[in-house]
């Protein structure tokens, strides 16, 4: 009896504690990470009184990431009995909103990076990039919309008083409906990004192999690599996102308590924005001259 308490007890911790209490560090270290990436861009904007499209698009992104981690944090603290002052349907809103911005904002990115890239010239391309050039901040705006509606839409028919009007089958059948409808925007998104990524890559190589008469390709080719390996963590890390978040929404029944699952889940936006700061240089500076001042204040005491 008693080591089948202390089995109990141990399997509690492995399967539920230390993931939900992992789960809680990433959702922080992410949060702060994500507000760091959104001060530098304001800040700079601010001092410029301008801000180039690609920061238009990574600001956008991280605002994103910010709501979809504080509902990761609110998640967990949920765990404990206190009472929620937060409505689930808030959370639930915010959580699909962030989720769905976020995966378009970062097909949008990789988009325009193809775009700004490429050097095809006829003219439906020229025309394709001059508008999307100077339309990213409406693209932003359009597709942030889109996830508000289609979030609120979700929310709204997944209410209790919704429901109580509804048989058993009915909700059942209005369930897979909205997981269908789902799966279709997320593989939209997810083959778009696929498709601008490969673009992406196979343009850079292009590049790499016309630069052979150039005496400054090592750098430039340097450049052009670093962009391709960019491109292409960045397609794989969010693919497995949108993935794994199908995967939990098709097998919530088995899936809905398994912490480990949601810990490597939620971990994949932090893995994109580290890389990001990594490859993004005027971030990474920023970020460097950050740690350095904190190492340095930290042993003057």
């Amino acid at each position: 009896m008693a080591n089948s308490t202390k089995g109990e007890f141990y399997n509690h911790i492995m399967l539920f504690w230390l993931p939900s209490a992992a789960s809680a560090v990433v959702s922080l270290a992410s949060l702060l990470l994500q507000i760091f990436i959104v001060a530098i861009n304001v800040i700079d904007w601010l001092k410029e009184r301008s801000m180039i499209p690609s920061d238009q698009i990574i600001t956008s992104l991280s605002i994103s990431r910010i709501f979809f981690h504080i509902v990761c944090l609110i998640e967990f603290l949920n765990n404990f009995p206190i009472k929620s002052v937060i409505p689930g349907e808030l959370t639930a809103f915010l959580w699909k909103t962030s989720e769905f911005s976020s995966i378009w904002l970062s097909s949008l990115l990789s988009i325009f990076f193809f775009l700004k890239i490429s050097t095809f010239q006829n003219i439906f391309f020229l025309r394709l990039k001059t508008i999307i050039s100077h339309k990213i901040f409406c693209l932003i705006i359009v597709g942030s919309a889109l996830s508000l509606v289609y979030a609120f839409m979700i929310v709204l028919f997944s209410m209790k008083p919704t429901q109580e009007y509804m048989s058993y089958p009915l909700q059942e059948s209005q369930t897979k409906v909205w997981i269908y409808l789902d799966h279709v925007l997320n593989t939209i998104s997810l083959l778009v990004f696929l498709a601008s990524s490969v673009l992406l890559i196979i343009s850079l190589g292009f590049h790499i192999s016309k630069m052979s008469n150039f005496k400054n390709i090592m750098s430039s080719s340097n450049t052009f690599k670093r962009t391709i390996i960019f491109t292409a963590v960045s397609f794989l890390v969010n693919a497995c996102f949108v993935i794994l978040g199908m995967t939990y929404k098709v097998r919530f029944k088995s899936l809905g308590n398994n912490k480990w699952f949601i810990l490597t889940w939620i971990s994949l936006p932090l893995l994109h924005s580290a890389f990001l700061v990594y490859a993004t240089t005027k971030i990474r500076n920023k970020f460097l001259t950050v740690v350095c001042c904190g190492k340095g204040s930290l042993f003057r005491r």
